[in-house]
């Protein structure tokens, strides 16, 4: 069994609102949620307008296949999402 948490903090240029950044916000982590069954919510930088922080965990029964899903997701993000700039990231698998 292997648990992956996977934290991004993100540059959202085109949001000139807090209003249009939870917009934003609330699509991707629905999406993502849908199309590969993670929990993720937005954990920093509420309050400002063009700059999210976001976790995602879930859980597999094997590390490879938890690792293809964490390329899955950068996929998705880069594809769907290509005014979300990804400043840094970080995974950790327990």
């Amino acid at each position: 069994m292997a648990i992956f948490y996977y934290h991004l903090k993100a540059y959202l240029p085109n949001c000139h609102s807090l209003k249009e950044k939870r917009g934003v916000i609330k699509s991707l982590l629905s999406k993502i949620h849908r199309k590969f069954g993670i929990s993720a919510a937005e954990i920093g930088f509420q309050d400002i307008w063009q700059t999210t922080e976001i976790g995602a965990v879930w859980i597999t029964s094997e590390q490879k296949v938890g690792q293809k899903k964490l390329e899955g997701i950068k996929e998705y993000l880069d594809s769907e999402f290509p005014d979300l700039y990804i400043e840094s990231e970080y995974v950790e698998i327990l």
